[in-house]
């Protein structure tokens, strides 16, 4: 799923989508507010009417991307009816091996570097709302298995350890060459959907 901006201004919006294309081909730390807006055709003056600097920009894109990612997600859980298809649509991101996917986690880990390391609390919020949603929808795919009987009740207590292990999991794809995160991902979720199946 690539992520997207929605954003009623045209113009922010070309921003937002341009800048998120020099952020995946160049990185955070070199990003540059002067080769975008000479590739946009754009004045300082008027990048500032609509941003008050390049950190806003990136906190600003990240958050747009997360409240789109939260309800592609949403939608796509109505639609699944098993826990494992539930938790498949929630670590999308991880099991989709795609250049869109890669880049974009790659992009998502270099921002939770740069900024929580800055300890800058609104842009890390952006985060914390991703975790607090991305548990809360676990707990309830988990409550609702356990009330059908298809799981074993202690199934609940794994709710943050799903999300913590996926990401560490992430965390060693970017560090080990050979590691294939989607089907380790994958692995995981199939083995603990059988661990906390009732016999």
């Amino acid at each position: 799923m690539a992520p997207k901006i929605v954003d009623k201004d045209k113009k922010r919006l070309k921003i937002l989508h341009k800048a998120y294309d020099f952020l995946i081909k160049e990185g955070i730390k070199k990003f540059s507010i002067d080769s975008l807006l000479k590739d946009l055709n754009m004045s300082k003056g008027n990048f500032y009417h609509y941003f008050e600097s390049k950190d806003q920009l990136i906190h600003k894109m990240m958050e747009e991307f997360t409240k789109s990612y939260i309800l592609y997600c949403d939608e796509k859980i109505k639609n699944s009816e098993t826990l494992k298809n539930k938790l498949e649509v929630l670590f999308e991101m991880y099991l989709k091996d795609s250049k869109t996917n890669k880049d974009f986690l790659k992009l998502y880990n270099e921002f939770l570097i740069t900024y929580s390391s800055n300890n800058q609390r609104k842009i890390c919020q952006i985060n914390n709302d991703y975790i607090t949603y991305l548990s809360l929808s676990i707990k309830t795919a988990i409550k609702e298995e356990i009330e059908k009987g298809f799981i074993k009740e202690e199934a609940i207590y794994f709710v943050s350890t799903l999300s913590a292990t996926v990401d560490g999991m992430m965390m060693y794809s970017f560090i080990l060459e050979n590691y294939n995160l989607n089907k380790e991902v994958q692995d995981y979720l199939d083995n603990f959907i059988l661990m906390i199946k009732k016999d």
